[in-house]
């Protein structure tokens, strides 16, 4: 029941960009690649195009704003949803570079609760709702590490006990976190300390002490393909990469859960896209059918639990008090660091 309950969701989210791909034009849509994107095309896209003839072409991106902003500022806008990090969003609602989405003209759920009721708090802006959850986790190769192996965050800043290069991402986003973490502060008071000028500076002394050996990456791909070459004994990723490289491609890798830092994605409409039905009012079609492609987040965030036994690789559950699993189930200590937005 709850799979096909999200089936219907995420198909809700093809029939929201109904207005946007008016007039035989094709739409774009913008996201992340990997197995996200697969199960987006196989779940929403294909049904979508094959049920009304609309064609969609997908790009993938690394995240930032950079392209959203010169499309906007000068007017050559090609994008016309993209899948964006909270803080992203945030930040390009609050510039004016997407459009607006009133939450009370949004449909309800399919079991009748009002948006205001079925969003979560954090996962709604003015300019768009929440479609998943996920976690930076740290990944590494069993083949590499065959003698011990890490088992907190620490570890990941330890050459002493496991010498080798790390793979980071390239921005300060959860690097820092991790940083701070792997230096004893709390989870609880993580944001607290980032929030002062010494617990910045702390961060990047812990920061500089592996900073010789890292390896920066941009886009999601790059994690999992280190690993498997052995360029890096161990690397940030998405937790969704490191899965498609477990489950489908049979690599060797592993998901270090401790200190995972939970976040989510938003979609977003691009400020001046080049559909005009998206401007249309209320009755015009375009507008009306558009806004629903937030209602996906809600509704999947309803219907699917992350902690579903079973699986043989899952989520941690989201609590610090928890122990994560790992294939063959085997206990690993948890520490979920969620941003605040």
């Amino acid at each position: 029941m709850a799979v096909m309950k999200a089936a219907r969701a995420l198909c809700a989210w093809g029939v929201a960009v109904l207005g946007l791909g008016a007039g035989g034009e094709t739409l774009t849509v913008v996201s992340w690649g990997g197995a996200y994107e697969q199960a987006s095309r196989g779940a929403v896209l294909e049904p979508f195009t094959a049920e009304t003839g609309i064609e969609v072409a997908v790009e993938v991106y690394n995240g930032g704003l950079a392209q959203i902003r010169a499309q906007v500022e000068t007017g050559n806008v090609y994008w016309d949803v993209v899948d964006l990090e909270r803080a992203d969003a945030a930040r390009a609602c609050d510039e004016g570079l997407l459009e607006f989405v009133d939450l009370d003209q949004l449909a309800p759920a399919p079991d009748g609760t009002s948006p205001a009721e079925d969003y979560p708090a954090e996962a709604v802006t003015e300019c768009g709702g929440g479609l998943l959850y996920y976690s930076t986790v740290v990944a590494y190769n069993t083949e590499v590490l065959a003698g011990a192996r890490p088992a907190t965050i620490a570890d990941f800043f330890d050459l002493e006990r496991f010498p080798g290069r790390r793979g980071m991402r390239r921005s300060p986003l959860v690097n820092l976190e991790f940083a701070l973490l792997a230096g004893g502060v709390p989870v609880s008071e993580v944001y607290g300390t980032l929030a002062t000028v010494e617990g910045v500076a702390r961060a990047f002394r812990k920061l500089d002490g592996i900073k010789d050996s890292i390896v920066w990456w941009e886009a999601g791909a790059q994690p999992p393909q280190m690993l498997a070459d052995g360029e890096v004994v161990m690397s940030t990723a998405y937790n969704g990469r490191i899965f498609n490289a477990q489950v489908l491609e049979k690599q060797p890798l592993e998901i270090l859960w401790d200190g995972q830092v939970l976040d989510s994605g938003m979609l977003g409409i691009v400020a001046g896209t080049r559909t005009g039905a998206l401007r249309e009012p209320a009755g015009g079609g375009g507008r009306d059918q558009s806004i629903h492609l937030v209602r996906a987040g809600a509704q999947v965030r309803r219907a699917v639990r992350l902690d579903a036994p079973g699986d043989r690789y899952r989520h941690a559950p989201a609590s610090a008090d928890q122990p994560g699993e790992r294939p063959g189930g085997a206990p690993q200590r948890l520490g979920v660091v969620e941003r605040p937005w």
